[in-house]
C-alpha cells in the first residue's frame, strides 16, 4: 500500500497463506483476499480474521444501577511468541496464532496447562477436522467450544458434594465431527452457532469467559438446571451476548447481588427465565428497562426483598410474568401498568401487602392471575368482571374479605377459581358458570358453619389441591402430541420462536400445533441467519423469494402463501418457486386434518428420498397436490400417493421418480381429474388402472421413459388431454377404438415410435382442437375424415413416412378454425403434397398451442366453480387465444368469470315483487362480453 501500482491481484497470490496481505484496494487494485486496504493497514493484520471480538476485562461493580465498563479490544495479533511446544505444524502455528489473536486474557490463560484454556488450544491443533481449511471464525468457534466442554465436564465447585457428574449427554463433543452436529449445538447456513442448549446436562464447574466468542452470532442459550457456579464478575460474560433473544439459566448456582448489571445490554431479548439462580437483594428496574422487546420473563424463586419495579411491569410487550417465591414487597399499585400481560404469577410473597386495586379491570388481556400466599386484603373489586378472557384467578391464602362479587358471573371463560383461605363471607352467585368452562371452584365452604354459601364449589376446605395454569410449556404441550424435539434442529428453532410469541398464551392447542407446523416448515427449509426484528423473530432476510409475514407474529392466515378457513384453519399452503430449500418437514402432517392445497412446485432445492417422503401418506384430505420439480428421488411412484383418496390434481412431473409405474398406487385415486408425471425416468409402460380412473381429464406422462402401445387409450372414457411426447419406446399402431373416446380435445405423441397408419376414426373425435403425431413411424396417406373435425385448430404430421395428398377440404379449415397445418411437403419432390400447409419439414416451429387450463394452473387458479369452468370453455373456444400473452387470458379469464358469477344467477334475494318466485334478471348492458 502507498505506491501507485494498479490492476488485480493476481490468485498465484491471493492463494499463499500469507499472514498480512495489504493494498491500495479502496483505489487503484481490485483484491479480494486482502486483509486491508490503503495507508493505514497494521502490519500484524491476518488475512480472513475476524473484524473483532469481545474484550473481556469488565469492571464489576456492586451498583445494580451501573452497566459494567469494559476495556478496549485485545489487539489482533500477540504481543509475545506463542508456546513452543504447541506449534509441532504449520497447521498448528496457524491455530495457535490465531487463538492467541483473539485470547481474552492476552495468552496468559494458557501458562498453567491444566487451564480448560490450554486443553482446548491443545485439542484443536490436533484436532483431524480439516484444520487447515476452516476460516479463522470456525476455529474460534472450535476453542469456545471445546473451553466450554473443558471448563464444565465433571470440575468441581463449592456446590457440589460428592462424586462430579459427567454431562449427560455429550454426543460428538471434542470429536471431529463438524460442531454444528454436536449435542445441543445449533449453527445457521454458514456453520455459525446460534443456538447453545443443553439444560439439564449435568454441567459443573463454571461457564467460562470465552463463551464470548460466539458473540456474534448466538441468539439462544439455554443452560438451565446445571450445577454451574458463577459468581459475581464471573458473569460478566453475559452482558457481552448482546445479539441473544433467548437466556435460559433457571436454577444455575449463579450468586449476584440483586440483578447482574450485565442483562441491561442484552436489549433484543424476547425470552428471559433467571429463576432460581441465587440473585439476591435489590431488584432494580432499571436493568429491565432497556429490554423492551422482553415478551417472557421469570424471576421467581430468588430472594430480591423488594418491591415490584414499575420499570417491568411498563415493559410494552411483556405478556409472561413469573415472580412467585421472590420475596416481593410492597402493594400493588403496579398492575396499573400492566394492561397488555397475559400472564401474572406473584404466588408466595408474604411481603406484598395491601388491596388488589380497581385497575385490574383495566388489564383485559389477562388469561392467568395468581397471587396466593401473599398478605393482600380488602375486598375484592367489582372491575374484575371486566376480565371476560381470563381463565385461572387463584387468590386463596391470603386475609380478602367481604362477599364475592355477583360480576364475577360475566368470566365466562373462567376454568379454576380458587378462593379459600380468606375471610370471605356471603353466597357464591354464578353457580351457571360450572355449566360452561370453570372446572374448579374453591371457597371455605365446609359444612356444617360454612364462611361461604356454596353449592357448586369443587373444594370447600384448604388444601384443595394444584390446578394447572393456563401458561402453555411448549415442548409439554408437543410432547403430550407425541412429537420429539431433536435439539439444536428446525423443530427446536420453531419452539424458540412460539415460545417467544407475547401471545402463546392466547392459543389454544390447534393453534399452538398449527403455528408449530409452519414455523418447521420455514426453518426446515430456509437458510436464513435469523436477526431480531421489531415485529417478530426475525426479519425477513431468508431465501424464499417471498416470505412476507412468516415467523412475525401476526395471524399466521396473512402470512404469504397461506389460505385459511373462516375458523382460522389452514386449508392451503402455496408457496410455487419461492426457493424453498432442504426438505418438507415432517411436522406438515399436523396440519393433515384440513390441508386441501399444497403447491410447493419449482422448488428444485427440495431434497428428498425414502422416509423422508412419508409426510405425504399423512395429507389424506388434499386435494390439490404439486410438487413439479422437487427432487423426491424414488423407485416407481411413491406409495404413500395412494393414501391421498380426495385428491383432483396431482403434479409430480420432473421429481427424479424412476423405474416401474405400480398402478395400484392410482386405484385409489377415484377423484383425480389432472395428473402430470412428465420427464421422469419410469421405462414402465401405462397401467390399466391409472387408464381406467373414473374422472381423470387430463393426463401429462410426455418424456418420460414409457414403454409399450396406446391400447390402454381406449380405456379413457372422460379424458380430455393427453401429452405422451417424446417416448421413444412407446410403439404400436394407433387403436381404432380412440374413436371411442369422444372426450378428447388434446392428443400429443410427438416423438415416439408409432407405426401403422392414422385410423380414419380419429374423425369421430368431434372436440378434438389439437392432434400433434410428428417424428414418429407413421405410414399410409392422410384420412380425408379428419376434415370433419370442426374444431381442430392444430394438426402435425411432420416427420413420418406419409405419402399422397392432404385433401382440399383440410385447406378449407383455415377459414374458420384451423391455425397450423404441417406435413413432410417441401422440395420438388414432397412425401405430402400440400397446398394450405403452415409448415412442410421438420422441425416445425413451437407447435403446442397456448392451453388455457395450464396457465391458470400455474397461476394457482383452481377451477371448481361452475362460472369459472364456463369461463375457461368460453376462453378454450375464443379463436383468438393465441395470440394473448399470458397476462391477458388470465384478464379475459377474470372478466368471463365476473360475467358467468353474475349474469342471471339466482340468489336468495332474487324474488319478485310479490315475494312469489324467482327473478333471475340478465345484465341490462352485456354489450361485447
Amino acid at each position: 500500500e502507498g505506491n501507485m501500482l494498479s490492476g488485480t491481484m493476481p490468485n498465484e497470490i491471493c492463494d499463499i497463506d500469507f499472514y498480512s496481505l495489504g493494498s491500495d484496494c479502496f483505489d487503484d487494485i481490485v483484491c479480494t483476499c486482502c486483509s486491508c486496504c490503503g495507508e493505514i493497514c497494521d502490519e500484524n493484520a491476518r488475512a480472513g480474521f475476524p473484524s473483532a471480538y469481545p474484550s473481556f476485562s469488565p469492571s464489576v461493580t456492586n451498583s445494580p444501577s451501573e452497566s459494567p465498563s469494559q476495556t478496549p479490544s485485545p489487539s489482533m495479533y500477540p504481543s509475545h511468541s506463542p508456546s513452543q511446544s504447541m506449534s509441532p505444524s504449520t497447521t498448528g502455528t496457524r491455530i495457535e496464532s490465531i487463538i492467541h489473536n483473539i485470547a481474552l486474557e492476552k495468552g496468559d490463560e494458557f501458562s498453567d496447562s491444566d487451564s480448560p484454556q490450554s486443553k482446548a488450544l491443545k485439542w484443536l491443533i490436533s484436532d483431524a477436522f480439516r484444520s487447515e481449511e476452516l476460516t479463522p471464525a470456525k476455529i474460534v468457534q472450535r476453542y469456545a467450544l471445546a473451553t466450554l466442554w473443558h471448563a464444565t465436564y465433571s470440575v468441581g465447585n463449592p456446590y457440589i458434594s460428592g462424586m462430579i457428574p459427567a454431562w449427560v449427554s455429550d454426543e460428538g463433543w471434542l470429536s471431529n465431527d463438524n460442531e454444528c452436529k454436536w449435542h445441543g449445538v445449533q449453527c445457521n447456513h454458514e456453520g455459525l452457532v446460534i443456538g447453545l442448549f443443553l439444560p439439564f446436562n449435568e454441567l459443573t464447574g463454571k461457564i467460562p469467559n470465552e463463551i464470548v466468542l460466539l458473540s456474534g452470532s448466538i441468539k439462544v442459550l439455554d443452560i438451565s438446571g446445571n450445577y454451574v457456579a458463577n459468581e459475581f464478575e464471573e458473569l460478566a460474560w453475559l452482558g457481552q451476548l448482546t445479539g441473544l433473544q433467548g437466556l435460559k439459566i433457571h436454577s444455575c448456582n449463579f450468586l449476584y447481588d440483586g440483578i447482574p448489571p450485565y442483562l441491561s445490554n442484552l436489549t433484543n431479548l424476547l425470552h428471559l427465565d433467571i429463576s432460581y439462580t441465587l440473585f439476591n437483594g435489590h431488584l432494580s428496574g432499571e436493568i429491565f428497562s432497556k429490554l423492551s422487546n422482553l415478551s417472557y420473563l421469570d424471576f421467581s424463586g430468588n430472594a430480591y426483598d423488594s418491591s415490584f419495579p414499575v420499570e417491568i411491569a411498563s415493559l410494552p410487550r411483556l405478556k409472561y410474568v413469573n415472580a412467585e417465591f421472590s420475596y416481593l414487597t410492597g402493594s400493588l399499585l403496579f398492575l396499573e401498568s400492566m394492561t397488555n400481560v397475559l400472564e401474572l404469577w406473584l404466588d408466595g410473597n408474604a411481603g406484598i401487602v395491601g388491596t388488589i386495586p380497581s385497575s385490574v379491570g383495566k388489564m383485559t388481556t389477562l388469561r392467568a392471575l395468581s397471587m396466593s400466599f401473599c398478605n393482600l386484603s380488602g375486598s375484592l373489586p367489582t372491575e374484575l368482571g371486566l376480565l371476560t378472557s381470563i381463565e385461572l384467578v387463584q387468590l386463596h391464602n391470603n386475609h380478602l374479605s367481604g362477599k364475592i362479587p355477583v360480576e364475577l358471573s360475566s368470566l365466562t371463560n373462567l376454568k379454576t377459581l380458587r378462593l379459600e383461605e380468606n375471610k370471605f363471607s356471603g353466597e357464591v352467585s354464578f353457580c351457571s358458570l360450572r355449566d360452561t368452562n370453570l372446572l374448579n371452584l374453591a371457597t371455605d365452604c365446609k359444612l356444617p358453619q360454612p364462611e361461604v354459601i356454596c353449592t357448586c364449589c369443587t373444594c370447600c376446605e384448604s388444601p384443595c389441591g394444584d390446578t394447572t395454569g393456563v401458561i402453555h410449556d411448549i415442548p409439554e404441550v408437543l410432547g403430550a402430541a407425541g412429537i420429539k424435539i431433536d435439539d439444536g434442529g428446525y423443530a427446536q428453532e420453531a419452539v424458540i420462536f412460539l415460545e417467544g410469541d407475547p401471545s402463546v398464551a392466547a392459543y389454544d392447542t390447534s393453534t399452538i400445533m398449527q403455528r408449530f407446523a409452519l414455523a418447521s416448515i420455514w426453518f426446515a427449509t430456509t437458510q436464513v441467519e435469523k436477526e431480531s426484528g421489531v415485529d417478530g423473530f426475525v426479519e425477513s432476510t431468508s431465501n424464499w423469494v417471498n416470505d412476507n409475514g412468516w415467523m412475525s407474529y401476526d395471524d399466521e392466515c396473512s402470512w404469504h402463501g397461506i389460505d385459511c378457513n373462516e375458523n382460522g384453519i389452514v386449508t392451503g399452503i402455496s408457496l410455487a418457486y419461492n426457493n424453498l430449500t432442504g426438505s418438507i418437514p415432517m411436522e406438515i402432517s399436523l396440519l393433515a386434518d384440513s390441508l386441501y392445497v399444497l403447491d410447493i412446485g419449482g422448488n428444485n432445492m427440495i431434497t428428498a428420498s425414502g422416509h423422508e417422503l412419508e409426510w405425504i401418506d399423512t395429507l389424506i384430505e388434499l386435494r390439490h397436490f404439486n410438487a413439479h420439480l422437487c427432487n423426491f428421488n424414488h423407485y416407481g411412484v411413491y406409495p404413500g400417493i395412494a393414501s391421498l383418496t380426495n385428491l383432483e390434481t396431482l403434479d409430480i412431473s420432473e421429481v427424479g421418480f424412476s423405474g416401474e409405474i405400480d398402478g395400484s398406487i392410482f386405484s385409489s385415486l377415484k377423484s383425480l381429474s389432472f395428473l402430470n408425471m412428465a420427464m421422469n425416468a419410469f421405462e414402465s409402460p401405462i397401467p390399466l388402472e391409472l387408464a381406467t380412473l373414473p374422472n381423470l381429464e387430463r393426463l401429462y406422462i410426455d418424456q418420460s421413459h414409457i414403454v409399450g402401445d396406446l391400447s390402454f387409450i381406449t380405456h379413457m372414457k372422460e379424458i380430455s388431454e393427453l401429452r405422451l411426447s417424446n417416448n421413444p419406446q412407446l410403439e404400436g399402431p394407433i387403436p381404432s377404438g380412440i374413436g371411442n373416446v369422444t372426450t378428447l380435445k388434446s392428443l400429443s405423441i410427438s416423438d415416439c415410435a408409432l407405426v401403422g397408419t392414422i385410423p380414419p376414426e380419429i374423425a369421430l373425435l368431434s372436440n378434438m382442437q389439437e392432434l400433434l403425431l410428428y417424428n414418429n413411424k407413421l405410414t399410409g396417406t392422410m384420412p380425408s375424415e379428419i376434415a370433419s373435425l370442426t374444431a381442430l385448430r392444430f394438426f402435425h404430421t411432420e416427420g413420418n413416412f406419409i405419402t399422397g395428398e392432404v385433401p382440399n377440404a383440410f385447406c378449407s379449415m383455415f377459414e374458420s378454425h384451423l391455425m397450423s397445418l404441417a406435413t413432410d411437403c417441401r422440395g420438388p419432390d414432397p412425401e405430402v403434397e400440400c397446398l394450405c400447409c403452415t409448415c412442410c419439414e421438420a422441425p416445425c416451429t413451437d407447435v403446442h398451442p397456448i392451453v388455457a387450463q395450464d396457465l391458470l394452473d400455474r397461476a394457482g387458479i383452481v377451477t371448481s366453480h361452475d362460472y369459472q369452468k364456463q369461463a375457461l370453455a368460453w376462453l378454450e373456444n375464443d379463436k383468438a387465444l393465441q395470440s394473448y400473452s399470458d397476462d391477458q387470458i388470465i384478464q379475459r379469464f377474470v372478466l368471463a368469470c365476473i360475467y358467468f358469477a353474475t349474469n342471471s344467477v339466482a340468489t336468495p334475494y332474487t324474488k319478485s315483487a310479490d315475494g312469489q318466485g324467482a327473478v333471475v334478471p340478465e345484465w341490462t348492458k352485456s354489450d361485447k362480453w
